[in-house]
């Protein structure tokens, strides 16, 4: 699985945040499932030619999945909401904040979940600006679809096993 957003702000210079979700299962491409350990980064950066003062990023969890690991510690946390304060951002400083996640056991399938963050700073004339990227992933539990299929398979297959024995028998 991979999920990637970009949010361009055009408004006076070009900065962006970039959020990308990563599984380990390639073929998750419909969705995560449950117990599912997604690795994600939102990465920031200046495109400008000028600091970008008092710079913070909140990024939200879904309440469906829970923290593994970070690889920066936030400046606070509020539930599922970890706020990170930067400071000045360089004109060409490009960063990541790394998280490890899961899905929990009790996700609803068929929910999705909605991952965000939003990068606000103050821009060369002081002015507040701000950008939001968002990814989802929705939640499928492919083990119960297997075993409905191998389940169906195997009562088809015992269909014909016995189909044959009753043609042997009349024959």
């Amino acid at each position: 699985l991979y999920l990637e957003v970009v949010s361009v702000n055009n408004s006076t210079n070009s900065n962006s945040s970039l959020m990308t979700l990563t599984s380990g299962d390639e073929n998750a491409t419909e969705g995560s499932e449950t117990g599912d350990t997604l690795s994600w980064s939102v990465i920031y950066r200046n495109l400008s030619g000028a600091d970008l003062n008092q710079a913070s990023i909140k990024i939200t969890i879904p309440s469906d999945v829970e923290i593994v690991s970070v690889s920066k510690t936030p400046t606070r946390i509020d539930g599922k909401v970890l706020f990170y304060d930067l400071g000045t951002l360089a004109p060409g400083v490009q960063e990541s904040i790394d998280l490890r996640t899961r899905v929990k056991e009790t996700a609803s399938i068929g929910n999705t979940l909605v991952f965000s963050s939003i990068v606000q700073y103050r821009d060369s004339a002081n002015r507040t600006q701000s950008i939001t990227s968002y990814m989802t992933t929705l939640v499928k539990n492919v083990g119960v679809t297997e075993g409905i299929k191998n389940n169906l398979f195997a009562s088809i297959g015992d269909l014909f096993t016995s189909l044959w024995l009753i043609v042997l028998f009349l024959i």
